[in-house]
């Protein structure tokens, strides 16, 4: 069944945000275009052109990320916490269904909203020519790292992933808790928001700092296995920050739901 709700949620958000993605990609080729054209040519109606694609370029990547951000925070309000909810949630499916399929659908989101974006800005400055000779560049790169460059990498995108899950999972509990109320249930979402961020920046805070502090000693010598351990740390924070979201979103949906 949760297949059946990420199905569902994907069909009801790509129609939204697909075509600012697509949208994005087709304005960085053509800000490409535009801005080599500049040098060739000096009439008004040109530069006129290239600002106006280079502004509607900027805002087609800031719509990409904005949206992906609303998207989440509207789906998740409309299904589970206004009269949507009560039809979703008499469907035969567990209240982790529900909050996994949203969660899912809005970490792909994201993570497609990033992609694109890097994307586009990539084409909108390289030069066609230099498009054969990518390959063979990312090739010399790979081998001339130093130890432990992708390990470190890897774990950054890790870290990327954890802190999307977080963020979602943070905008669900402080609105599951806001709404949770009789009266002014976006007033006090936005106040809760601001309460568990507060709450998240003591704990990451706090543990980073013991972390950093104890293990400055140990890996003097070691610069990259300390980055390694701090990002690790890290993760192992964000995932546990998230179990508790995650399970205070649960909790609210579970025993303290109140429709509107």
């Amino acid at each position: 069944m949760l297949g059946k709700l990420i199905k569902y949620e994907f069909r009801a958000t790509q129609r939204t945000i697909l075509p600012l993605l697509a949208a994005s990609l087709v304005l960085g080729v053509l800000a490409n275009f535009s801005m080599r054209s500049i040098g060739r040519e000096h009439s008004v109606f040109v530069q006129v052109l290239t600002s106006a694609l280079l502004m509607f370029f900027g805002l087609s990547i800031f719509a990409c990320l904005l949206m992906s951000l609303v998207m989440m925070i509207q789906r998740f309000q409309r299904n589970l916490l206004t009269d949507e909810g009560y039809l979703m949630f008499t469907l035969p499916v567990s209240v982790h269904a529900l909050l996994w399929s949203k969660l899912i659908v809005s970490v792909v989101w994201f993570a497609a909203a990033g992609v694109v974006c890097l994307l586009s800005m990539f084409t909108s400055v390289v030069h066609v020519d230099l498009i054969g000779e990518i390959g063979p560049l990312l090739h010399s790169l790979f081998t001339e790292l130093p130890p432990g460059t992708v390990a470190t990498a890897a774990e950054i995108l890790l870290l990327l992933l954890l802190g999307s899950i977080c963020t979602c999972l943070l905008f669900y509990a402080a609105m599951a808790t806001g709404f949770s109320f009789a009266r002014h249930k976006w007033l006090l979402s936005v106040l809760c928001f601001f309460a568990l961020c507060i709450i998240g920046q003591i704990f990451g805070v706090s543990t980073m700092t013991s972390w950093i502090g104890s293990s400055v000693s140990v890996f003097a010598d070691d610069a990259m296995k300390m980055v390694q351990w701090t990002l690790l740390i890290t993760s192992v924070t964000l995932v546990v920050y998230s179990a508790l979201l995650y399970l205070l979103t649960w909790f609210m949906l579970r025993r303290r739901l109140n429709l509107e």
